[in-house]
């Protein structure tokens, strides 16, 4: 069944559910504004499916996601964009439900090696002020998910960030599907799908 993205749930007591095993709800990038990265995003191909996902990964600030093409022989390449003096793996993104519409933008580059990255998303306005937190972004901009509000979670191959073309700095231009979950708190949540 699909869910009805039009409208928030009521909110979840995160505290109560820290480390949940879910089935992950399918969110189509279509049905959102793609801020800030390629016009074209959506249409990528889904090729690796998000199996895990840790806000404050091990008691550390940051957000955590496991895939399939993360690590391994079958992983996505790395890049080096321009100016840079190393090379990124993959963007980590988010969609947010904002007056009724659904916004989405790859913001958090990842490197090889890095665990997590993000900061803690719960506390302390840190995606209003440190994922989107100017023009660029949109509606998304300044904008901060509340406690238990959903959201998706996404990757994408390559550096995605402020690259607005068809993804020249995406080698293989794939990304990941978009997982829902409830927006957690300062203590943060862990979810296996």
């Amino acid at each position: 069944m699909t869910p009805d993205l039009s409208q928030p749930p009521a909110p979840l007591d995160l505290a109560m559910t820290p480390d949940l095993a879910i089935a992950p709800n399918m969110f189509d990038l279509h049905d959102a504004t793609i801020l800030d990265n390629p016009s074209k995003l959506a249409d990528w191909p889904v090729t690796t499916t998000i199996t895990d996902l840790e806000f404050q990964y091990n008691g550390m600030d940051g957000v955590h996601v496991e895939f399939s093409k993360r690590d391994g022989a079958g992983s996505w390449p790395d890049v080096t964009p321009p100016g840079w003096s190393g090379p990124l793996e993959y963007t980590l993104g988010m969609a947010e439900l904002i007056n009724g519409h659904w916004y989405a933008s790859a913001a958090i580059q990842i490197w090889r090696g890095l665990q997590q990255s993000g900061g803690n998303v719960g506390a302390n306005q840190q995606v209003a002020k440190n994922w989107y937190y100017d023009g660029r972004w949109g509606a998304m901009a300044g904008y901060q998910p509340a406690a238990g509000e959903m959201i998706g979670i996404f990757v994408v191959a390559g550096n995605v960030r402020g690259v607005t073309d068809d993804g020249t700095q995406s080698p293989v231009r794939e990304r990941s599907n978009v997982v829902l979950v409830p927006m957690p708190t300062a203590a943060g949540a862990k979810y296996t799908f």
